[in-house]
């Protein structure tokens, strides 16, 4: 029986419709006129404040610099066993030497360090000058290995906790911006607390609550 054939017990319209029919038609046609009205309002709220939160929620997480410059080399540091105290082997440094010296040529490299260098001050320095002793590097006239070559660059390269420090940063995505939002740093032996010189936010933090 289709809507308009009303029942002769029921309550019609003038144009012979079921009153209950005639009130969901009502009540859907109020409803979508309501969401009509309230469009623009969720769409201005979705790209002025939605939008706005879940790019920079993004952006706080997020970490491909690292594989964008230096691809082969996070694969490869996402493999090698840190927890041995010894540094990468041969086949780290030689796909670590060959990229670093295409990106200090495409002026990629210095993104790096600067990356790597909000978790420890010194890497952004040690990234440029390492970049600037690649380029004119001619892997022809090598004659040592690589691992010699680049820890003949600067000592730092010999220290594990920058290297540790360079696979546990190989992500695409990295929670560090958040530890150090709370004056927290991640070391290869966990979570810690930064020293207390060192603590700027927790106290900021503190003296906006109270």
């Amino acid at each position: 029986m289709s809507e308009s054939n009303a029942n002769p017990e029921e309550i019609t319209t003038p144009d012979g419709i079921p009153l209950k029919v005639a009130l969901r038609r009502t009540l859907r046609h109020r409803k979508r006129t309501a969401l009509l009205l309230v469009a623009p309002l969720f769409v201005f709220i979705l790209v002025t404040f939605l939008f706005p939160i879940f790019d920079m929620l993004s952006r706080s997480v997020d970490n491909k610099i690292m594989h964008q410059v230096l691809p082969q080399t996070t694969v490869l540091l996402a493999k090698w066993d840190d927890s041995t105290g010894e540094l990468p082997n041969e086949a780290i440094f030689k796909t670590f030497v060959l990229e670093a010296q295409v990106a200090a040529k495409e002026k990629t490299i210095n993104k790096v360090g600067k990356r790597l260098n909000y978790d420890k001050s010194g890497m952004s320095s040690l990234f440029r000058k390492t970049g600037r002793k690649l380029q004119r590097f001619d892997p022809d006239k090598l004659k040592t290995n690589y691992t010699d070559l680049v820890l003949g660059i600067d000592k730092k390269w010999k220290d594990i906790l920058v290297w540790q420090l360079f696979k546990r940063e190989s992500g695409k995505y990295t929670p560090s911006y958040y530890y150090a939002a709370v004056d927290a740093q991640m070391t290869a032996d966990g979570l810690h607390s930064k020293a207390e010189n060192k603590q700027i936010y927790m106290k900021l933090f503190y003296r906006t609550l109270y």
